[in-house]
């Protein structure tokens, strides 16, 4: 299992930390604590929430377990974490509230709403009859330099008499 920290500059203040593992992006639930100042134990429980209001094909397409160590006591424990993907982690943080997460949030719709006017600004509006098609196609023709024509010049007539057949 390959894990890449990106060094990719981000914006830290919008998002919690993600990393790369088998090829995706990921946010781990650790992390998610830390960034909205919350207890693991607490976004574990959310996780849960979400993970028994959720069929296990979507669940698992959004969330992978995980685990890290701790230390405790003399020793070490393995303890349970979750990897999310960025509908799992969008999903999760949607529910939170206070300054961090409405920050997310809100950046959120913002973004949204940018893709959304470069859709728009990108839309055709298309012809809804024959007449309007074939007046839209003589507006975009008649707006074009002259081209050559697509077929040649009438063939040139050959001097030599009939052609020969082998």
């Amino acid at each position: 299992m390959t894990e890449l920290t990106t060094n990719l500059p981000v914006n830290h203040s919008a998002a919690p930390r993600v990393h790369i593992k088998d090829g995706a992006v990921f946010a781990n639930s650790r992390d998610v604590a830390d960034f909205f100042g919350k207890e693991h134990c607490h976004v574990l429980r959310d996780i849960g929430a979400i993970a028994s209001n959720l069929g296990d094909n979507e669940f698992s397409a959004w969330f992978r377990l995980a685990s890290y160590e701790a230390k405790v006591g003399f020793g070490v424990k393995r303890v349970p974490a979750w990897d999310m993907t960025r509908d799992g982690f969008t999903l999760l943080v949607m529910g939170y509230t206070g300054a961090k997460a409405m920050q997310f949030k809100v950046a959120y719709i913002q973004r949204f709403s940018e893709m959304e006017q470069a859709l728009k600004q990108q839309a055709v509006a298309l012809p809804q009859t024959y007449k309007q098609a074939l007046l839209a196609l003589v507006a975009l023709v008649s707006s074009q330099p002259h081209r050559q024509p697509l077929w040649p010049s009438p063939l040139p007539t050959h001097r030599t008499g009939a052609c020969r057949l082998q």
